[in-house]
């Protein structure tokens, strides 16, 4: 997946289209062909550690520590925000060769803001498919609750989805971006409110 970037600075339609490719090629070598993306296959990729821990201060984070890349996730979080934590924070582990050059601040939006706008599309392009999205839609299920429900994401998420996707019109995002933190370490905010805590694959499954 590392092999689609080029190591070389980004536009914001480049950095958007090779993150879809990416998501793409990981469904691909994952077999992960259901509407909901199976995280446990995604947490069993070599040289990464994927717990959950209550009680941190963001939704997630990952670094590099004793040759493998840790990626924390906010047990507080509700399911569906820690299944799109552990995606964004993916995208930020396989960026990390070419984070110095990849987002250069640009147009009043700093480095760091660049990057966490590609890690959630990243996200939203791995949890819910540009072509399994709009044939959901296209049989007749347009109600973003039944949607988010259907992909395992979050309302919110789930209505910016149909955003991108030219499927709806505009619609405000909860919450904000996080911060990019210098390093090899990376945090994605934490969430508005502290929600009951499920498993990241399904609302029923658990990963530690």
């Amino acid at each position: 997946m590392r092999a689609l970037m080029p190591p070389r600075p980004l536009e914001v339609h480049e950095a958007r289209s090779i993150a879809e490719r990416q998501a793409g090629r990981l469904r691909n070598l994952l077999d992960l062909d259901g509407p909901m993306v199976d995280l446990d296959a995604v947490a069993s990729l070599p040289r990464l550690h994927v717990r959950s821990q209550v009680g941190l201060p963001v939704s997630g984070f990952s670094e590099w520590s004793r040759s493998r890349w840790v990626i924390a996730i906010n047990g507080d979080d509700h399911w569906t925000r820690r299944r799109f934590t552990l995606a964004h924070e993916l995208k930020h582990v396989l960026d990390n060769p070419y984070i110095e050059m990849l987002y250069p601040g640009r147009d009043g939006a700093p480095s760091g803001q660049r990057a966490e706008t590609i890690c959630d599309y990243f996200a939203a392009c791995l949890l819910m498919p540009r072509l399994s999205v709009k044939a959901a839609w296209g049989q007749g299920n347009q109600r973003p609750d039944d949607l988010a429900a259907h992909f395992g994401v979050s309302r919110a998420a789930m209505g910016l989805r149909l955003h991108q996707l030219g499927l709806t019109s505009t619609r405000r995002r909860c919450g904000g971006v996080g911060s990019l933190a210098k390093g090899r370490r990376y945090e994605r905010a934490a969430a508005p409110a502290v929600w009951p805590s499920f498993g990241l694959a399904t609302a029923q499954g658990s990963l530690t």
